[in-house]
């Protein structure tokens, strides 16, 4: 269950949302224009969630820091973006449970294309979430166990950001 508090607050700092694969482009106008003096990260992340709420209150948040933030609603559109020519992605955080394909079966696909070096975060808030951990783990990427408060996203961004380099 979603923190009706937390939900408020997040909800009262964003009035923006992210901007899903075919919507309409919106002027940068809200909070995702970056500060004066701040340069955001140059970075390309896909965000892959079925969950509007999280396309929101978490593609919002990284938008501040981060060049740019695609949003897909499941694994199949997922791999669609991936393997479409001219799309560059640099990040890529998926849910496990999304419809159509999940995130799990999605992160086996990118491997197998040779996509190998791409880093994932999966996050999952699943009751058993071990074993989708560790199968995660076993192909190469970070796994969270949600709720993931966006300042850790961040860090684990960051390392894994770092890491590559």
């Amino acid at each position: 269950e979603r923190c009706p508090d937390k939900t408020e607050a997040v909800s009262s700092i964003l009035t923006t949302r992210t901007m899903a694969i075919g919507d309409e482009p919106k002027p940068n106008t809200g909070p995702d224009k970056p500060k004066e003096g701040k340069e955001k990260v140059d970075l390309k992340i896909l965000l892959a969630d079925d969950d509007p709420y999280v396309m929101e209150n978490m593609g919002g948040p990284l938008k501040l820091k981060y060049s740019s933030v695609e949003a897909v609603k499941n694994g199949k559109l997922l791999m669609g973006y991936l393997l479409a020519p001219g799309n560059k992605v640099d990040f890529l955080l998926t849910d496990y449970n999304m419809p159509e394909m999940n995130g799990l079966e999605a992160l086996r696909q990118i491997r197998a294309k040779g996509l190998k070096d791409l880093p994932v975060i999966m996050m999952s808030g699943d009751f058993d979430y071990e074993d989708i951990q560790k199968k995660a783990e076993a192909l190469g990427a970070v796994f969270l166990r949600r709720p993931v408060d966006i300042e850790d996203l961040v860090v684990a961004i960051e390392k894994l950001r770092l890491k590559k380099r």
